[in-house]
Parts: structure tokens; C-alpha cells; sequence
């Protein structure tokens, strides 16, 4: 099976790094996904099942002062990096979460 290929996306910061540390531990949590990091940096894995499969992402993410770097080195074939890209921004920058 081929090596998928790894993705970094640049997000302006909602809130305080603090602030978005609680928001994604609080969310990883929720979905029993793995999480360790600070307001520095950090990393994520796992995700939701919905209708019997399993959406699994795995990455890092960085905060450099008002902005995030997420890479996201694993993520679902079925998922689009467009469709990342936008549940990735709605929840750093909008504070809206994934559904």
C-alpha cells in the first residue's frame, strides 16, 4: 500500500493558543481520539465511526504566535484535503465543530 502523502494548512488563531488547546482536548475526548499538546504544539489521532466505518486522522499542529500549522499526516481515502482544509478552518478559525 502506497505511503499517503502529508498535508500542512495555515490557520489564523480564534481565541487564545490556551483557549484552543481546551477546545481540541475537549473534542478529542468527546470522540475518544488521541490528544497530547500544549498551547505549543501537539498531536492527534483517531476519529468518528459513522455508518460503520471509521474516519481515523492522525497529525500535528504547531501555534506560531496568531496562527496554527496543522499537518495532518493520515487521513480517510473518502475524505477530500478540500473537505479537510474547510472542517479543519471552520474549527480553528470559526470555532464550529465538526459534525
Amino acid at each position: 500500500m502506497p505511503e499517503m502523502e502529508s498535508r500542512t494548512f495555515e490557520f489564523g488563531l480564534r481565541g487564545t493558543p490556551e483557549e484552543m488547546v481546551r477546545s481540541v482536548a475537549d473534542f478529542a475526548k468527546q470522540y475518544k481520539m488521541y490528544f497530547k499538546g500544549n498551547y505549543e504544539s501537539g498531536s492527534f489521532a483517531g476519529g468518528p465511526r459513522i455508518l460503520g466505518l471509521d474516519f481515523k486522522f492522525r497529525g500535528t499542529y504547531q501555534v506560531k504566535g496568531k496562527k496554527v500549522l496543522i499537518t495532518v499526516t493520515e487521513k480517510p481515502p473518502l475524505v477530500s484535503w478540500e473537505q479537510t482544509r474547510k472542517v479543519l478552518s471552520d474549527f480553528v478559525e470559526k470555532g464550529v465543530r465538526p459534525t
